[in-house]
């Protein structure tokens, strides 16, 4: 049968807490803290080959179905405000706020999947970068799209510019352009709409490429 009892256990520089189940004689505890502040929800590993990312972490959560492996926030409140999920960074030590320097990461989300050998393969990541030069309540910073192979594909730079397998923003006019299902999207001139003349009041027709804004009348 199955007893469970709720309790703190410490079993060689661990301490194990919250309830307790035994099957069949196998005993199993719901967390884990250890003697060097992990803490593991579920069943963690420190080994580099067995962690997302090979980063082991400091708060590893193991499931064998999504939702035992899903992290859940939630706000209640008769407010407009919800849960927040916040990612810090500074040059300095401990609690330290030394300001940061232009390409710093200030924050990832990183997917990892396995390959048959570990699970370090990274096919999507998702990047905040400084993007120019910080100062005081004013940090530039790019939000950054990787997949397969980390390859970039999209960035959202500083000033809102969209750009393509980097800081590739186009140039005044250029307009994105599908190369089909097998390839990433360019920049391209203008166009588009089709070709339209004009006759002024003196008469003189003005043609007017496609994509071009037509003048005051």
């Amino acid at each position: 049968g199955v007893s469970t009892f709720a309790g703190i256990t410490t079993v060689t520089g661990k301490t194990l807490f919250a309830e307790q189940a035994v099957l069949s004689g196998i005993s199993t505890f719901a967390t884990h803290i250890l003697a060097d502040e992990y803490v593991y929800v579920g069943t963690g590993n420190t080994q580099p080959l067995f962690t997302p990312g090979g980063y082991g972490g400091r708060i590893q959560v193991q499931g064998t179905n999504s939702g035992d492996s899903a992290l859940s926030m939630r706000c209640d409140g008769n407010f407009s405000g919800g849960p927040v999920l916040l990612f810090g960074k500074s040059r300095g030590g401990t609690y330290n706020n030394d300001i940061v320097q232009d390409g710093d990461e200030i924050g990832q989300i990183l997917m990892t999947a396995a390959d048959g050998l570990d699970l370090n393969t990274t096919p999507v990541t998702i990047t905040g970068k400084v993007d120019g030069t910080p100062a005081q309540n004013s940090i530039p910073a790019s939000l950054i799209f990787k997949t397969s192979g980390q390859s970039e594909r999209l960035r959202i730079g500083p000033l809102g510019q969209i750009g393509l397998s980097g800081a590739n923003y186009g140039t005044s006019g250029q307009v994105l352009t599908s190369q089909g299902a097998n390839a990433a999207p360019q920049w391209a001139a203008g166009g588009g709409g089709g070709a339209y003349s004009r006759e002024s009041a003196s008469g003189t027709t003005a043609q007017l490429a496609a994509g071009a804004s037509a003048p005051p009348a």
